[in-house]
């Protein structure tokens, strides 16, 4: 039976088993990098591209429960995932095995360059982890030729086959009882990044996960449930350390954040390495984007901060993630997340779009679901809440823009995100979060990027108004309140004000020209400090009272 028709055969049994919506193949996995061209189709033959894709879960952890004869799984004992490993064991081992093939040999400098990105690799994790985990790559002294060609194993993307060739080659002179986790680094390019979308023998990278049941058996006691495929080169001028720090990535259980049906960017674009961002930097891959906070909390590296109430400029700290949940309840169906980003040179983040403030809105449901590739649908698991209100990153057929430097807060003279602004701040369901962050502001950037921002929690936040006074003690003036074109103000409108000097009474504001409401502030004092300033008025869209309250300071 030859190659291609044993491995087609395997693909046409579990697109059978997965059609029948039932039944898990107790088979192999793949999680696949990105491609550099958002254009590019799903890659040739990969058995799990598609919407299928979902049906594993959590199959692109590397060690399964499974027994392989008397062999134990690297990594400590049967049914050992690494990020369970890393739990309770600070300290994990990588070993990289360089290979070449009969027809395609590895540079020169291949080995060190090899050597020095994997080690590369190690810092970019180490570094997230806060000093939680020591990640160590070891990359074997010389390479090892393979009998079959490159396109023996790129043409029909069989990643099982080169993991076995790779470690049978490697095994006599490698103890793999010492490591954790496995790379096999290939002579040649990744076919994430060739330009040619048919005719290609080049292996589009992955991460390849035996299901437990086809684990490659070692000499060493030990079997290799789990193995990263990377190349030794990318086109274009790409640097391959972005793909291999996003394909270690699924090694550590982490899912694809691109959208790998490819009709949409997927959400989260160059913001995450889980996503496109590992195409991030100058060269295009030598900056890959550190994780999402979501990413980041799944492996246990941050915490939420909970924040609930109200809180006036609020300054966001640098490394900590805060959530807000919908109605300031527990956050059962969805919430939102928020972290300041910079671009500071010579850090990996300095190849981002732009920087800000990040707002994500997380779907609980679809994070309980545990899938392979989350973003594949709408909503998806965790997507961007972009400021300049564009769909770049959600719109299907994909835009093919993965990140634009107005995504961050402020952007575009919008420094609000709340039920009424647009972006709104409403649930998955379209239903008022009771969320939001107002008048946010970028003080200074780069290395010292500094925001702070009102926030709301709950149903006190206001919704409707725009202010625009300045008020000077002693000094009578104008108040002036301008309706927002999505809060549906009907008709006039009652105000109340009140200070330290004096009591208005209820007054009625007629809204003039362009949805304006004006006060005249006739009597003012130099001993003011503060006026206060209650609206109460009617929406159009349900009739219903609608009020909110406005503080100006002198």
């Amino acid at each position: 039976m030859s190659h291609i028709y044993k491995f087609l055969l395997k693909t046409s049994i579990i697109a059978l088993i997965m059609s029948s919506g039932s039944f898990f193949m107790p088979g192999d996995a793949a999680a696949v990098a990105p491609p550099l061209d958002p254009g590019k189709p799903a890659p040739r033959n990969l058995f799990l591209s598609g919407g299928g894709e979902n049906n594993y879960g959590a199959m692109v952890l590397p060690f399964k429960s499974a027994s392989i004869g008397t062999r134990r799984a690297m990594g400590g004992g049967i049914g050992t995932t690494l990020a369970e490993y890393l739990k309770t064991n600070k300290n994990a081992s990588l070993i990289v095995i360089p290979v070449e093939f009969s027809d395609v040999k590895m540079n020169a400098a291949g080995l060190s360059a090899i050597r020095l990105m994997a080690e590369e690799m190690c810092r970019f994790f180490n570094s997230q982890s806060g000093g939680r985990i020591s990640l160590a790559a070891v990359t074997a002294p010389r390479v090892y030729k393979l009998s079959n060609t490159m396109g023996y194993y790129g043409s029909s993307d069989d990643a099982e086959s080169l993991v076995r060739d790779a470690v049978a080659q490697s095994d006599a002179e490698i103890d793999f009882s010492n490591y954790q986790c496995v790379m096999v680094a290939h002579a040649g390019y990744g076919d994430e990044t060739n330009p040619s979308d048919t005719g290609t023998s080049d292996i589009w990278s992955k991460y390849w996960y035996s299901g437990g049941y086809n684990a490659v058996a070692t000499g060493d006691g030990v079997s290799v449930n789990g193995a990263t495929v990377v190349p030794e080169l990318e086109y274009e001028s790409v640097s391959p350390l972005g793909i291999i720090c996003h394909e270690f990535g699924h090694q550590l259980g982490l899912p694809d954040l691109y959208d790998t049906s490819y009709s949409t960017e997927g959400g989260i674009g160059r913001w995450s390495l889980m996503a496109t961002g590992a195409y991030n930097g100058t060269p295009r891959g030598s900056r890959p984007a550190l994780l999402d906070p979501w990413c980041r909390k799944r492996l246990g590296w941050t915490d939420y901060e909970k924040l609930s109430g109200n809180y006036k400029d609020f300054t966001f700290e640098s490394n900590k993630v805060y959530q807000i949940a919908a109605d300031g309840a527990e956050p059962s169906a969805d919430y939102f997340l928020l972290e300041k980003r910079g671009k500071a040179s010579g850090t990996y983040d300095e190849g981002l779009p732009g920087e800000g403030l990040l707002i994500y809105h997380v779907n609980a449901v679809s994070e309980r679901e545990n899938s392979l590739s989350p973003n594949n649908y709408s909503p998806g698991l965790i997507w961007l809440v972009c400021a300049n209100a564009k769909d770049h990153l959600t719109v299907s057929p994909r835009s093919k823009v993965r990140g634009l430097d107005t995504d961050p807060y402020p952007a575009l003279s919008n420094d609000e995100f709340y039920a009424y602004s647009s972006p709104a701040s409403k649930t998955w369901k379209g239903n008022d979060s009771g969320a939001a962050v107002r008048n946010i502001k970028r003080i200074s950037g780069g290395a010292s990027l500094m925001i702070t921002a009102d926030i709301y929690s709950g149903q006190s936040a206001p919704k409707f108004f725009r202010t625009g006074s300045f008020l000077t003690p002693g000094v009578p003036g104008e108040i002036v309140l301008t309706a927002r074109p999505s809060a549906q103000i009907s008709g006039k409108l009652n105000a109340h004000i009140t200070d330290s000097a004096f009591t208005s009474g209820e007054v009625t504001l007629t809204p003039a020209a362009g949805g304006k409401y004006y006060y005249a502030l006739l009597r003012s004092s130099a001993k003011l400090t503060r006026l206060t300033l209650t609206l109460m008025g009617v929406r159009a869209s349900d009739s219903q009272q609608v009020s909110e309250e406005h503080t100006f300071y002198y």
